[in-house]
């Protein structure tokens, strides 16, 4: 069914994605590799993340031949490597066992995702040594802000 879609993908790399902020040095990829990851899960862009089994995607759908594979793709480039992993640092630290008590004290929002399709802050264009003052606008329409910096502008 279409209607079928569940966010548990998105909250597992989610979960991935804390991990990442906070022990940088223990993966071989960066938020962005992951950020790239959650935009296509449901592109249809890529078929690696299609369907409910790897029998369904080639044997019913015969994805396979029709898409590309999504971790060719993001193999292919370099700018998603972690330059701070260090294979043979980590090989030797062993497993990653951080108390649970600091990994929920350092949870973070992961803006680049959850905050990727709302408003973006703004800044208004003003000639250089011009200054607004920040308070005085704050609680103005758009004609009184205007109106301010038509008057900053010509002084």
């Amino acid at each position: 069914d279409e209607g079928q879609l569940s966010p548990i993908f998105l909250q597992f790399l989610d979960c991935v994605f804390q991990l990442v902020n906070q022990f940088p040095n223990f993966f071989e990829f960066n938020a962005r590799y992951l950020l790239l990851l959650s935009e296509n899960i449901y592109s249809c862009r890529f078929g690696t993340l299609l369907c409910d089994s790897e029998r369904e995607r080639e044997v019913v759908a015969g994805i396979r031949q029709r898409t590309y594979c999504m971790w060719e793709y993001l193999d292919s480039l370099p700018d998603l490597v972690n330059p701070l992993f260090n294979k043979a640092a980590n090989d030797d630290a062993g497993v990653l066992m951080m108390p649970l008590s600091m990994l929920l004290r350092n949870v973070t929002l992961w803006t680049d995702r959850l905050c990727m399709y709302g408003a973006k802050a703004t800044t208004p264009c003003l000639p250089p040594g011009t200054e607004l003052d920040r308070h005085s606008t704050l609680h103005t329409s758009g004609d009184e802000t205007a109106d301010s910096l038509k008057r900053a502008v010509s002084d």
